[in-house]
């Protein structure tokens, strides 16, 4: 009767760590989509949305499609019309929407994110 309880209680506390499993992974999503850089294929984030989290060195096709961005991260970022982290540039700041980068002339141009290690775009120019 002893070990039929014990494989009882086993079998309840697995499937309640099943269970929390499951919970994790669902949320893990949204908790992965929070903190990066934002590109939007059409003005205000419509259309197709990519993520950058880290340098990027060569966007391919999503940076010459993008025109939106928005920084979800604490720091700065650099976005650049060559690959390579070349060619003219802009920095976004944290916190910072650009709901069409057309405005800037640098609608569906972007080729190379760089993410700064501070807040702060001192020595970029930026988006006013």
């Amino acid at each position: 009767m002893a070990t039929n309880l014990r494989r009882a209680a086993m079998s309840i506390a697995l499937a309640g760590l099943t269970v929390l499993s499951a919970a994790a992974l669902t949320a893990a999503p949204a908790q992965a989509s929070a903190g990066a850089l934002r590109l939007g294929e059409h003005q205000s984030l419509a259309g197709k949305i990519w993520l950058y989290y880290d340098n990027t060195s060569s966007l391919g096709s999503a940076g010459d499609e993008a025109s939106s961005v928005f920084n979800d991260t604490e720091d700065a970022w650099v976005l650049y019309v060559d690959s390579g982290y070349r060619d003219h540039r802009f920095c976004i700041r944290s916190g910072q929407y650009i709901r069409n980068l057309h405005t800037y002339n640098f609608g569906d141009k972007i080729s190379s994110v760089r993410r700064l290690s501070t807040r702060s775009c001192v020595g970029y120019p930026v988006f006013e």
